[in-house]
């Protein structure tokens, strides 16, 4: 049974802190009386405990999805399912591209594919769809997976109580603030001095690079 609830419980008290990441230990301003001192002390170990606890389950969960063999075991269910999204998640990538590629070709004003939505296992999984896990394989599409021209997101159909997979150009996507604080936390554990880059710009670099 997947731990949606601790999770999602945990991001959403990571997400609430994170602002405050930079805070020297939310130490009390000297003016206070001292029973008030200690009660900020108290409350200020409170919240670094949940900050401490929600970075930890963030950077847990990610480091589940890039090597879940190792974190789960090598039969486990969970790791064969964690690899599956990620091939779920490029193979939906792709086939949304070549979509887009045969559009620009064949289409023209007139006729032309208008319904870009993909079907996917995906959007059966509540862990992604009305869980906070998409943000995790929307980022390792990115770092690992190199598809960064278009971000798929999870929504629901209009009047429809059914998930759909769609992409969007990453120049018109935005990331929430909670999930801008998983990313930034993410980056600067996994990234840090990395340069995020396109498998087309790769591949021209790499060309380049003996010239």
């Amino acid at each position: 049974m997947e731990n949606k609830q601790t999770l999602g419980t945990a991001i959403s008290n990571f997400e609430e802190q994170f602002k405050r990441f930079q805070d020297s230990g939310n130490k009390p301003p000297e003016f206070l009386l001292p029973k008030k001192r200690a009660a900020a002390a108290i409350a200020g170990m409170a919240s670094s405990d949940k900050r401490t606890s929600g970075k930890k389950i963030v950077l847990k969960t990610y480091r589940q999805l890039l090597t879940p063999e190792q974190c789960f075991g090598e039969f486990s269910a969970i790791a064969q399912q964690l690899e599956d999204d990620k091939k779920l998640l490029v193979q939906a990538y792709d086939l949304f591209v070549a979509m887009v590629d045969i559009n620009s070709q064949l289409g023209d004003d007139a006729t032309f594919i208008s319904d870009f939505t993909i079907a996917s296992p995906l959007t059966q999984r509540e862990r992604y769809t009305v869980g906070k896990d998409f943000v995790f394989l929307q980022f390792w599409l990115q770092w690992e997976a190199k598809r960064t021209d278009y971000v798929p997101v999870l929504r629901l159909a209009r009047g429809l109580p059914v998930w759909q997979l769609i992409f969007i150009p990453s120049g018109n996507f935005s990331w929430t603030d909670g999930e801008l604080a998983v990313v930034q936390l993410l980056e600067e554990e996994f990234y840090k001095n990395k340069v995020l880059v396109s498998d087309v710009t790769e591949a021209r670099d790499d060309s380049g690079a003996g010239e």
